[in-house]
This record gives C-alpha cells, sequence and structure tokens, in this order.
C-alpha cells in the first residue's frame, strides 16, 4: 500500500487485538529456540493454519528461516528500534489475517541491552503484545533443578508471560518423568518436548546459523521437524494457549501518519535498484515497504549473476550479508563489478551497510585470507578479516556535519556486528555504544553521493535518512548506464 497523498493527517483510529499469538522464548542462546520454532512453525502449516512469524531483535537470518518455511517474510520485532505503538501498529497489520502468529525470542527471555535490566528484551517485546510465552529448555543433564529453573524465570516479574515449557534434547521417557514433576510443582503448561535428532542440526558460522540456501536439504530437514513436531509437542495445547492472549489497543494509522508528517516532496516514482542474492541477504523487509509507501518502486538485483545494474534507476542500495563466503563469484562478475563503480563514480545515489560496504573496496579478503577484487569505487581500499568480533550490538550514531543524507545533531540508531575491518579512515560519524555510552569511536564515510559504512540501518527509527536519500536521488535524476 502506498500513500498516495503527501501532507495529510489522518485521525487515530483505535483497534483492539484479540487474534491467537505465541512466542517462542528461552532461558538462554542455544537452547533451541529457532529449531523448536521451525518445527512448531512446520507442523502448523501442515495442520493448513494461516500463519505470519516474527523475530525479536536485530536479526535477519532466523527470519530468512521462517520464511523458507511458510514461504513469506516473516518481520521483526525490535523495541530499540520501535517504541510501544509502532511496534503494535506493524505488528497488526502483519497479523490480523492469520490464524495464528508465531514470535521467535532472541537470546534469553529477560535477556536485554544491558546486565541490571530487562530494556529492549523479548520480555518487553510480549509485554507490548500481550502474548503468552512458552519456555523452550534444553533439559540435557538436568532432572529437579528444572523446577528450580521455571519457577525463577516465571516469578521473576509478576506479568512474565510465561505459560508453558517445551523440554529440548530429551528423549519421550525423560520428559514424561518431568512433565508429572512440572504438573505438580508449578503453574506451567508442559507442553511436550524434541528429541535430539542429529540429521537436522543447522549448524552455525561466525555471524550466526547458516542461511537457508547453504544449509543441505534444508526442506528435507524441516519436514523432519514438523513431523516430530506433529509427534511430540502437544499442537491442540499450545493453540489453545495461543487464544488467552491479553488484548490490546492499537492505532491502526499510526504508521501512516508518520509517513504523512514527513516532508516528503516530488519523490513518487523514483526506481530504487536493491543487492538481493545469496551474498546480500540481510535486509529489513519494513525497510523495503517503508520505501514502497514513501513511493519508490525496488528493483532487485544480483550482483552474482547480473551482468550490470538495472537500467533506468535513480538509486542503489547495498545491503549487508556474507559477500565474504561469494568472493570468488563476485570477483568474476566483472561487468557487473565495472557496472557498479561506474554508476557510483558518476553519482549514482547509494547507501551500502556492512556486507554492501565491504563489496565497494577493491580488494576483500576470504574466510581463508585469500583476496579477491570487488568494485573498487575505494581506490586502493582493502576489507580485512579479523580472529574476532570488532564491534556488535546497538549504537547511536550522531554526524559530525551535515550531509545530503542526515544532518548534524541528528542521532541515528542501527546495529553493528561484523568481523572486518576497513583500511579506509570511517570518520563522517561519532558512533556510541548504546548499552555504554563510554564506548565511543568514529566510522562511516562519504564519497559523492554514498554513504556507507558498518552499522545496519531500521528506517521506521528514524525516517529522514531513507527520506533525504530518495531526495537525493530525485536530485540527481534518472540513471541509465546505456546512455553515457
Amino acid at each position: 500500500m502506498k500513500l498516495e497523498h503527501k501532507r495529510i493527517t489522518l485521525n487515530r483510529k483505535s483497534m483492539y487485538y484479540n487474534n491467537k499469538r505465541i512466542m517462542i522464548s528461552a532461558v538462554k542462546s542455544g537452547s533451541g529456540k529457532t529449531t523448536v520454532s521451525l518445527a512448531l512453525l512446520k507442523a502448523l502449516k501442515n495442520r493448513g493454519l494461516k500463519l505470519r512469524s516474527f523475530k525479536c531483535g536485530p536479526d535477519y537470518i532466523d527470519p530468512m528461516l521462517h520464511r523458507s518455511v511458510l514461504g513469506i517474510p516473516c518481520a521483526n520485532l525490535d523495541p530499540f528500534f520501535q517504541d510501544r505503538e509502532l511496534m503494535r501498529c506493524l505488528f497488526c497489520e502483519k497479523s490480523r489475517e492469520a490464524d495464528i502468529s508465531v514470535i521467535e525470542g532472541v537470546m534469553g527471555y529477560y535477556d536485554g541491552i544491558s546486565f541490571d535490566s530487562t530494556d529492549k528484551s523479548s520480555y518487553e517485546c510480549a509485554y507490548y503484545l500481550g502474548c503468552p510465552v512458552i519456555l523452550v529448555i534444553d533439559g540435557r543433564g538436568m532432572s529437579h533443578s528444572l523446577i528450580a529453573l521455571l519457577k525463577g524465570m516465571q516469578s521473576l516479574k509478576y506479568d512474565s508471560g510465561i505459560r508453558g515449557v517445551i523440554i529440548n534434547n530429551v528423549p519421550e521417557r525423560i520428559y514424561n518423568k518431568l512433565k508429572s514433576v512440572i504438573e505438580r510443582e508449578t503453574d506451567i503448561v508442559p507442553l511436550g518436548f524434541m528429541p535430539h535428532i542429529a540429521e537436522c542440526e543447522i549448524d552455525s558460522r561466525h555471524l550466526g546459523l547458516l542461511t537457508p540456501d547453504d544449509i543441505p536439504e534444508f526442506e528435507k530437514k524441516t519436514a523432519v521437524l514438523g513431523r516430530e513436531a506433529e509427534s511430540c509437542l502437544d499442537i491442540d495445547a499450545i493453540l489453545r494457549l495461543s487464544a488467552e492472549g491479553r488484548s490490546f489497543e492499537y492505532d491502526e494509522n499510526h504508521t501512516l501518519n508518520i509517513i504523512a508528517s514527513l516532508n516528503t516532496g516530488d519523490i513518487s516514482g523514483l526506481r530504487i535498484a536493491v543487492a538481493r542474492d545469496e551474498a546480500f541477504s540481510f535486509i529489513y523487509e519494513d525497510n523495503l515497504e517503508l520505501m514502497e509507501h514513501l513511493g519508490a518502486e525496488i528493483v532487485f538485483f544480483s550482483p552474482l549473476r547480473d551482468a550490470e545494474l538495472p537500467d533506468n534507476i535513480d538509486g542503489c542500495i547495498f545491503y549487508g550479508g556474507y559477500p565474504e563466503l561469494y568472493a570468488s563469484g563476485l570477483s568474476k562478475n566483472k561487468s557487473m563489478l565495472f557496472s557498479v563503480r561506474k554508476a557510483l563514480s558518476e553519482g549514482l545515489p547509494a547507501l551500502a551497510e556492512c556486507g554492501g560496504f565491504l563489496y565497494l573496496h577493491e580488494y576483500i579478503e576470504d574466510p581463508d585470507g585469500r583476496e579477491y577484487a570487488m568494485t573498487g569505487f575505494f581506490n586502493g581500499s582493502r576489507a580485512i578479516k579479523r580472529d574476532r568480533l570488532q564491534h556488535f550490538g546497538y549504537v547511536d550514531l550522531k554526524p559530525y556535519k551535515d550531509d545530503p543524507f542526515i544532518k548534524k545533531g541528528t542521532v541515528l540508531k542501527a546495529h553493528e556486528f561484523h568481523y572486518y575491518v576497513s583500511s579506509l579512515r570511517e570518520e563522517h560519524m561519532e558512533i556510541c555504544k548504546a548499552s555504554d555510552s563510554s564506548i565511543r569511536y568514529k566510522g562511516m564515510l562519504t564519497k559523492n553521493n554514498v554513504l556507507c559504512g558498518f552499522p545496519h540501518f531500521y528506517y521506521y527509527a528514524d525516517p529522514s535518512l531513507i527520506l533525504n536519500f530518495l531526495k537525493l536521488c530525485r536530485k540527481q535524476g534518472l540513471y541509465d548506464q546505456n546512455s553515457l
């Protein structure tokens, strides 16, 4: 849906949300909540239910896994980027037609931006959305201590929302023993178990789980998980629990009012090329939708397979991903490298985040230390892999000076997670770690009409970045490489 009329104010339209929803969370990372979420989604899909899925936090890979199971986009819920009203509106927009919505949590249920609070945690998301919560607990090596764990998790907050538990990595005979104790000692509903299935394990790499494209026989694995879920989980009880969420009020026009309040000018009809393939896949669906709301047409292309940029485009965006894993293929596509370098050098506006930023270097190291030629937009530059994370977590960015993308005094929210460093001097903005304001460093850089760096942005957090980018695209005019 595109907003056709600018500078209008829509009245608040209060609605009440009562639809079925459930959150799958855990005590800590590594408990198996992604495996259980995929298994549950597949089982519910097999029953013919209409589903929507969501992922808490700044995650790109789990949403890709969800999408591969359901065949539709998975949206992110993130209280760092979304206040309560925005989260509720986006959630309700996407889930109103669903029979049930499944939300996968991030990290441990109460883990957020700092050690001393639940701020920006999965708990906060569940609270905003009145969502019943099912904990996934890795039951290996546990017996009665599991009861203490459950009671502590539930009682930490009087409104924890924790209603059920799934025991992961245990056989049926162990689950049956635990089930009777859980029922006797707590009011948390035991909802089944998932046995350890070696052939369905999803491997990880340095930034998290493998993407669906990199998982051998992913469809076969999820089919097995779906059958196991139908057999080992109490699906009917989970569906009953999902109907017991707390009703809440939300403004149906909240996102449209955000857009209507912007001084957009004439930016409708712009064609924005977005890199999207195995190498560049870290993309928020909300970012694409916001650009479409603002009147832009999104044109996807593959730096791996396409010969050149699409024709008749006004701007270009390179989001993050794993270009280092596909460096050989990217490097061999000489015509695309030339097309990108030529277009950006001649003034085509562009944004490049993390992996997209690496692609604009002259050389990139792959994980084995081999160098491959990239676009060379930044002549003589190198992207170099380190053995440990360089930056990780939420950040606030403050420009040192005005530029076409953002004005001095603006604070942009973003997140970073990367092992790479650049040989370039990234000194355009001050970057401050959101969880510890004493940690500050310089980042981002501009050249021609290109803004790039390691941070990832969520446009609804401050639409001025993408709005100014689109205005710059309009100012620069249509780019057709065949006419130059």
